[in-house]
């Protein structure tokens, strides 16, 4: 199985979640890491580092898409004279991004089953 802890450590240098919210991301990440587990040609494949990465970026668009402030619209962070605004479409095309570049990268190491041949 792929190693949640493992998961975790790569989804805070993509995420910068502090541990609280990363204590309430353990479902989803363990769900991802299930899910993903389940797609490995090869059960040795589950410790690889462009595994590990996939499924973090994908757990890092998850949280995203269930995030709050996602869907009530632009951040704002200000602190001092230091303010910034952050977009959650320019957030989300980010980790949309990071997880399709993960995947492609670890796409040796996964099944393809979004693929199916019939007879015409």
């Amino acid at each position: 199985m792929i190693d949640v802890v493992h998961v975790t450590q790569i989804l805070t240098r993509f995420s910068g979640l502090s541990e609280d919210v990363l204590a309430d991301a353990m479902p989803v990440v363990a769900v991802a890491c299930a899910e993903c587990t389940e797609k490995l040609r090869a059960p040795e494949y589950a410790e690889h580092p462009l595994v590990l990465e996939a499924v973090a970026a994908l757990c890092n668009y998850r949280l995203l898409l269930r995030d709050k402030s996602y869907r009530e619209g632009t951040t704002q962070f200000s602190a001092g004279d230091v303010s910034a605004t952050v977009s959650p479409a320019a957030m989300l095309e980010s980790a949309v991004q990071l997880r399709d570049d993960a995947y492609t990268a670890a796409a040796r190491y996964f099944e393809d089953t979004d693929f199916l041949f019939r007879q015409v």
